[in-house]
């Protein structure tokens, strides 16, 4: 018994849970708000109209890495290109059509297929889901916090609305995020 009342006194303790709150939600929470203001704050993400970003996206079948350019504007515009030997690839869509320019399919664009078009469109939501808010976002949690290539990150899982999930992973130092990935 004594040895059971010292495990709830040394729990009741830690730092970051509040009384009768999950200490991982308080993580969680903490990550997210760390996150928002590495990121300007949410006033100023929620002012956004529109961004652009670049980087390298690696392909989880092969391992091919190549540049990426992503460009989106509100209210769920998008655009991306891919670059790969010399040759850039397009998928775009707006609020009425989504469509892609694939060189090695022809020269013309083409209405996207769908089953493609589906999972283009979510990633098209302009607002970003670790800053956008529970309800938005769906279900986030924080998986674990540890090292990782480069440094200590934490990795988190999103449980979008639809049900289509992903991972990210935030620099435990400057709470940017430095990658993700879909699931399944």
């Amino acid at each position: 018994m004594k040895g059971f009342v010292l495990v709830l006194l040394v729990l009741a303790g830690l730092p970051g849970a509040l009384p009768g709150e999950d200490p991982a939600a308080a993580g969680l929470d903490e990550v997210l708000a760390r996150y928002a203001e590495a990121r300007g704050g949410l006033q100023k993400l929620r002012a956004m109209k529109g961004c652009k970003m670049t980087g390298t996206i690696t392909l989880a079948e092969d391992g091919v890495a190549m540049p990426l350019v992503v460009w989106r504007k509100r209210p769920d515009r998008l655009r991306v290109e891919t670059t790969l030997a010399g040759v850039t690839s397009i998928q775009a869509c707006n609020d009425r059509q989504a469509w892609w320019l694939v060189p090695a399919y022809g020269p013309a664009a083409r209405e996207m297929p769908p089953e493609r078009e589906s999972a283009f469109r979510r990633q098209a939501d302009f607002a970003d889901p670790l800053a956008a808010g529970k309800k938005k976002a769906g279900r986030l949690e924080l998986l674990d916090d540890g090292p990782g290539e480069g440094g200590r990150f934490f990795r988190l899982k999103r449980t979008a609305p639809d049900g289509s999930e992903a991972l990210y992973w935030i620099d435990a130092g400057s709470c940017t995020a430095s990658g993700t990935s879909c699931i399944g």
